[in-house]
């Protein structure tokens, strides 16, 4: 049986050809791997296994984040058989031996027997002599959840907060991850869980067209919603809407995503064929709490479980989805809306500025929180929040309104002018050099659009930092509300 493996890194050396496409050369294997042009005509390239449209400086660097997931490099060799101009020896069962067959059944036996004594190791480790029950309810008092460290030589699980969560993933060295434990089984998690007051038990078909033609009737049922897995609850506070057509949303969903949110008839799909609730991993394997339908899906980016608020993708993705988890609609609709033509209703998004359409309106939050203070951060906001060198983002919107058929075009007024040092003031160096007779068409120069996207993760710390500030916030209103 053939196996397929691939080197990553430094290992990798790239080609343009005359067709504007690029050929990425493996060193350790010899391998190929084509980004096709793309259709723009923008001197820009296509990723064919995941169709993202990347400039020509970033095809490598997408190769070295996105290969090691990629269905094309896949160590099954059901997957290799895909793999293009690569035969795959599929040597008919009942030629083996019987003895390596009765090897390989025992084989995989004590790699069964393995994982169940290395997670019961684990769960003793984290429970001690309390029942896993005990130890849950006990946690969730302390606003704790159990995280898995793993690494080389290295697997261990503990409880820790949220934020000291964030902290240790930030500190941790390459090859290393910290990821949400699943402690409960999903026969420990209630089929049945409890419906609060005021929200309908059923899921029914006029919800799902609803939510599968998104706008603003969608989020009029998902925002003020209510996803229960056995007994822990999240509402969800803010949410952003995605297309599937990437034709249409260059963020949409890829349809070769290992990880996929379209409804299936399989059990993944808490609502076979209509609505897929999960968690899916982004590329730094934090995990975003996403509810799936045909026709596109939602990102949850504000919620509130157990008292307490998150905001921020990644913070909203630690609530635990099981094949039992439900969503519970509000009977009450509350007069929803999404936030009209303005800069705080635009996605959390750090790709694609050159695009009209990355400039939509795509999210909602509910009633009472509209504001710069109580919304997600996104980096079209953080000049709202008063952060140098974040102005040409918002600029960026400003200039998106003028409808300008040539693109998205910029002055040098639009970039931050103030003293700044660091990489950001490199980044703003660089894009300042690209402006023409005072001029910057970014839908028409990849240039740019490379270096806006470094510039946008450059912000990354700054966003996560004034997001908990937005949960101070709401959680501050809900409780004066409340009193």
């Amino acid at each position: 049986m053939s196996i397929y493996t691939r080197g990553f890194g430094p290992s990798q050396r790239s080609k343009s050809n005359i067709d504007g496409s690029i050929v990425i050369k493996d060193k350790v294997d010899g391998s190929l791997h084509t980004f096709k042009a793309a259709a723009d005509g923008r001197k820009r390239v296509q990723c064919e296994e995941c169709d993202a449209v990347i400039g020509k400086k970033q095809a490598t660097r997408h190769y070295d984040s996105h290969a090691r997931k990629s269905t094309y490099h896949s160590q099954d060799p059901e997957s290799a058989a895909q793999l293009p101009n690569q035969e795959v020896d599929e040597q008919p069962r009942q030629n083996i031996p019987q003895a390596l067959l009765k090897t390989g059944a025992e084989t995989q036996r004590r790699t069964k027997e393995e994982d169940e004594q290395e997670k019961r190791r684990l769960i003793q480790g984290l429970c001690g002599d309390l029942t896993v029950e005990m130890m849950l309810t006990t946690a969730r008092c302390a606003k704790l959840k159990p995280y898995l460290l793993c690494g080389p030589g290295i697997k261990t699980a503990s409880f820790m907060s949220q934020e000291a969560a964030e902290q240790v993933r930030a500190l941790l060295p390459q090859g290393h991850s910290l990821s949400l434990y699943p402690l409960c089984n999903s026969n420990d998690i209630s089929k049945h869980p409890t419906i609060p007051d005021g929200y309908e038990d059923a899921l029914n078909q006029d919800h799902v067209e609803v939510m599968t033609q998104g706008g603003e009737s969608g989020m009029e049922r998902l925002v003020g919603a209510i996803v229960v897995t056995g007994n822990r609850q999240s509402r969800i506070i803010c949410a952003e809407h995605y297309l599937r057509d990437r034709s249409q949303d260059p963020h949409g969903e890829s349809v070769r995503a290992h990880h996929t949110s379209v409804p299936d008839d399989q059990s993944t799909s808490q609502y076979p064929k209509a609505i897929k609730i999960l968690t899916i991993p982004d590329r730094f394997n934090n995990p975003h709490f996403v509810i799936g339908t045909s026709a596109g899906n939602y990102l949850v980016t504000s919620s509130e479980e157990d008292g307490q608020i998150h905001v921020g993708p990644g913070r909203c993705g630690a609530f635990v989805v099981s094949e039992h988890t439900r969503l519970l609609i509000s009977r009450e609709r509350q007069e929803q809306s999404l936030l009209g033509n303005s800069v705080l209703g635009l996605a959390q998004v750090r790709t694609a500025f050159g695009y009209p359409t990355t400039y939509t309106t795509r999210r909602a939050i509910a009633e009472g929180q509209n504001d710069v203070e109580t919304m997600p951060v996104t980096i079209f906001t953080l000049y709202l929040w008063k952060v140098q060198g974040a102005k040409v983002f918002h600029q960026l919107y400003v200039r998106s309104l003028e409808k300008c058929p040539e693109g998205i075009i910029l002055t040098k007024s639009d970039v931050d002018d103030s003293p700044l040092e660091g990489k950001v003031a490199k980044c703003l160096a660089e894009f300042s050099e690209l402006f023409v007779d005072n001029e910057l068409n970014v839908t028409r120069t990849p240039e740019a659009e490379d270096i806006l996207q470094t510039l946008a993760n450059l912000f990354s710390k700054v966003i996560s930092d004034k997001n908990r500030v937005v949960a101070d916030n709401i959680a501050r209103r809900r409780n004066a509300s409340i009193h």
